[in-house]
């Protein structure tokens, strides 16, 4: 019977899945015990596979979360109800997330959906830019402190001061989406948020804790700044319903006015 330890693509896999410290003292690697014992494995390989399973599909689901967002602004060609607090805030909690994971060395399916969940903030920005009144300083000013963020967090930043990425995520997320929920209140309305990628990223944070935990262990700054994200994720999600019928009433208006120019 060939070895799983073997170069071959079930090795990679299986050691990418499990690793290859020393499975519960027994002398074996993680990946050839449960690799070998698949699929009657024991709790421990079991919950390691779906773990990794469901970042995957974190990860995956990611790709499209800002999409709808993106639609509705292109759609009412209008900002309205998005607080631009809200989407710098956003931008920079999803970046100090992802840099955080990729300079720690965590697994790419602990923090991967920062990624692309980053790319897709800047997107939604941009979309925001274009159809509301932002002045050539603003954008400026955002392309400079992007581009000090980079340096510092990239040449100047010391190993035993990363952990500032992570702790300066709940005051960051407490302030930009804590403006959005108020901007939302204020108006009586959700502009071009949408409840699938606000519900996506409630489930999303559920997840996630789930899958930090059994991925790196209990990182407090990582499962506090998870918990308080949930927390403002159902906030959201509550006032999308409150407001639905107004937020609908303001769309229908804004394609009429549109059809009739």
């Amino acid at each position: 019977m060939e070895e799983i330890t073997k170069p071959s693509w079930t090795a990679a896999v299986a050691e990418w899945i499990w690793g290859s410290s020393d499975h519960e003292n027994t002398g074996t690697s993680s990946a050839d015990f449960c690799a070998k014992s698949f699929p009657i494995m024991n709790g421990a390989c079991w919950t390691q596979l779906v773990s990794k399973l469901l970042g995957v599909v974190i990860i995956l689901g990611s790709c499209l979360n800002q999409i709808p967002v993106m639609m509705n602004l292109y759609k009412s060609k209008s900002a309205s109800g998005l607080s631009k607090t809200f989407l710098y805030g956003d931008i920079l909690i999803k970046v100090n997330a992802a840099a955080y994971g990729y300079l720690t060395n965590m697994p790419m399916t602990a923090y991967g959906e920062n990624i692309a969940l980053s790319i897709q903030s800047v997107g939604v920005l941009l979309l925001a830019w274009h159809f509301s009144n932002v002045t050539v300083d603003e954008k400026v000013t955002a392309l400079v402190g992007a581009t000090t963020y980079f340096v510092l967090v990239t040449k100047l930043l010391p190993d035993n001061y990363r952990y500032i990425l992570l702790a300066s995520i709940w005051p960051i997320m407490v302030y930009s989406r804590g403006a959005q929920i108020l901007e939302t209140q204020k108006v009586k309305h959700t502009g071009a948020q949408s409840i699938i990628t606000t519900g996506s990223n409630l489930l999303g944070s559920l997840a996630r804790i789930g899958t930090t935990i059994v991925e790196v262990g209990f990182d407090i700054p990582m499962l506090t700044g998870l918990l308080l994200s949930a927390g403002l994720n159902t906030l959201a999600t509550i006032q999308y319903f409150a407001y639905k019928k107004n937020t609908d009433k303001l769309y229908s208006s804004s394609m009429q006015e549109k059809k009739a120019a």
